[in-house]
């Protein structure tokens, strides 16, 4: 019987952009299994590598030269835009015209790569789950320009934009199962995990606490809940997936970036 996976947001980013020895093993595993992906990860998705893409084609168009527009970059992105952006631009130079510092075909293949190529790498061989969430920001089209793709990206927690407040009430048993697993010895040093039983508290009281910038905090853990029961999560994210999965009775599979191998499905 052929296996089911459903991908992670960092799953879908190595599709794009990784090493070659990750993107053979992920290559292989989604030729063996049905696909599926949720339309939260679509948004996590836009709103982390094709927001740093859309950042990056801003610096370039406003700056003189590519390389003030590398500094600049070097001086704003927090840490882990500055992962995806090497990655990014890692990809890019690969154009001679790139290499030899012409602006106007970087701005071309920047454009091109968050308007379409991104989103139809993440799409490539995949099906979505049916979406529980109904998250309005995951619709974001970076084509509408790029001042109002940022708004749309935006979850403001006194908008009605989503369905998460009931889609969490639903899970209300799975959430005090996490909140009793942050207690015990071993989760107690996880600042992540610790960080997210303390919020799940606050949601239990008043569900409407997981909109805005708490919703960003639970990111994995909505991922891990929307896991259909016949699918099996894959992620690269151990330490911040492994408590929650465990925590709801995710089934979880693991890829190392460091040492990556086709895990047992």
């Amino acid at each position: 019987m052929e296996k089911k996976v459903q991908l992670d947001t960092t799953i879908q980013i190595y599709r794009a952009f990784s090493h070659s020895s990750v993107k053979r093993v992920l290559v292989k595993i989604l030729s063996q299994c049905q696909v599926f992906v949720s339309r939260y990860v679509l948004y996590e998705f836009k709103r982390t590598l094709i927001k740093a893409v859309i950042t990056f084609y801003t610096y370039v168009r406003e700056e003189q030269t590519i390389d003030d527009a590398l500094d600049r970059a070097s001086r704003t992105f927090s840490s882990r835009q500055k992962t995806h952006f090497i990655s990014i631009f890692r990809e890019l130079v690969k154009n001679p015209g790139i290499a030899k510092g012409n602006k106007e075909q970087l701005l071309i293949c920047l454009q091109r790569m968050f308007e379409w190529e991104l989103l139809d790498i993440f799409e490539e061989g995949v099906s979505y789950i049916p979406d529980h969430i109904q998250c309005t920001p995951s619709k974001a089209d970076p084509t509408e320009g790029i001042t109002q793709f940022i708004k749309q990206l935006r979850c403001q927690k006194d908008w009605d934009q989503c369905s998460l407040p009931r889609f969490l009430r639903l899970k209300q048993k799975r959430l005090r199962r996490l909140m009793d697993l942050s207690k015990s010895p071993e989760y107690q040093g996880n600042k992540g995990f610790q960080t997210l039983a303390s919020l799940c508290g606050k949601i239990l009281d008043d569900f409407n606490e997981c909109k805005g910038n708490n919703c960003k905090i639970l990111g994995d853990m909505i991922i891990a809940l929307e896991v259909l029961p016949e699918n099996i999560l894959l992620t690269s994210n151990i330490s911040d997936f492994e408590p929650p999965c465990k925590a709801v009775k995710t089934s979880v599979r693991f890829i190392k970036y460091s040492d990556p191998k086709v895990p047992k499905l």
